[in-house]
């Protein structure tokens, strides 16, 4: 288990300073164990601003429909790190008519989120 958690902390850490390339970095972050990885999603979209709850929401929802998660933090995983889920005409479907209406985050709304990422690391619940 050490090994997997100081493995996510190099990703962050590279991450965060972009050490590594997108790609990369990607696959770092899909090389944690799913649990851990979406315990650590469900940290950081808890208590989001509203415009990033509700397209949480929606990821949820579309991705719980047609495939086995369990929470908001496992859909996004699954979005982020599994292609035939994000690439599934189904989940496609439903969240671009579900969210069509949505606004876009705002650069603050973004950016608080981007400062849950270190304190969720180290204390994901």
């Amino acid at each position: 288990m050490k090994v997997f958690l100081t493995a996510a902390l190099i990703a962050f850490v590279c991450a965060t300073t972009q050490a590594f390339t997108d790609k990369e970095t990607h696959e770092m972050f899909c090389s944690i164990p799913d649990p851990l990885a979406a315990r650590w999603i469900d940290c950081i979209i808890k208590d989001a601003p509203e415009s990033i709850s509700k397209i949480t929401g929606i990821i949820f929802e579309c991705v719980d429909k047609y495939w086995e998660v369990t929470g908001p933090g496992d859909s996004i995983l699954g979005v982020i790190c599994y292609p035939e889920i994000v690439e599934d005409p189904n989940v496609k479907d439903c969240v671009e008519e579900k969210g069509k209406d949505l606004p876009h985050p705002s650069t603050e709304e973004l950016q608080s989120m981007e400062e849950k990422i270190g304190p969720c690391f180290a204390s994901a619940k």
